[in-house]
């Protein structure tokens, strides 16, 4: 789908069981087909170390890594930085904690070295708009989370 100096493309998995190597496969030559077509290529991986452990993204000038603040979520960021250390090629890699209600939580949180870019707290209204799928890009500029954001972003070297 193309709008507005956008162009969209979703590429699903099998909801049928086994392997996923075809469509990682596929999705990893797409990627490197377009990836010069565009300014900007934004890859929004699926939760997890698959896309990077499998070489699907296999260079990058910016790795974000998006957790919440829960022992799994950080532990998965920490293993994905790890392993991307060897087997992707990036310029900058950080991350950022989304859904977050009390930034005291990370206070003692140790990333082994991973810049923490940004927090994102927890939001009524992006909940709102995830419910009825609108499209977060009508969010006012003013809220917290978008200036959050906004503000990770252009630290991280992207706006």
């Amino acid at each position: 789908m193309e709008k507005d100096n956008f162009a969209f493309l979703a590429i699903g998995r099998p909801e049928t069981k086994g392997c996923y190597c075809r469509i990682n496969s596929y999705l990893k030559s797409v990627i490197e087909t377009v990836g010069n077509q565009f300014d900007y290529i934004v890859i929004d991986c699926e939760a997890g170390i698959e896309q990077v452990n499998r070489r699907v993204i296999e260079e990058v000038t910016h790795l974000l890594l998006v957790s919440d603040a829960s022992r799994k979520g950080i532990e998965v960021i920490k293993s994905i930085s790890k392993v991307a250390s060897e087997a992707v090629k990036y310029d900058k890699m950080a991350c950022i904690f989304n859904r977050i209600e009390d930034e005291s939580l990370l206070e003692n949180v140790d990333l082994d070295g991973l810049e923490c870019i940004g927090v994102v707290k927890s939001d009524k209204e992006i909940a709102r708009f995830d419910a009825v799928a609108k499209d977060f890009m009508l969010m006012d500029d003013n809220n917290e989370c978008v200036k959050g954001t906004y503000n990770a972003l252009k630290k991280f070297g992207i706006i």
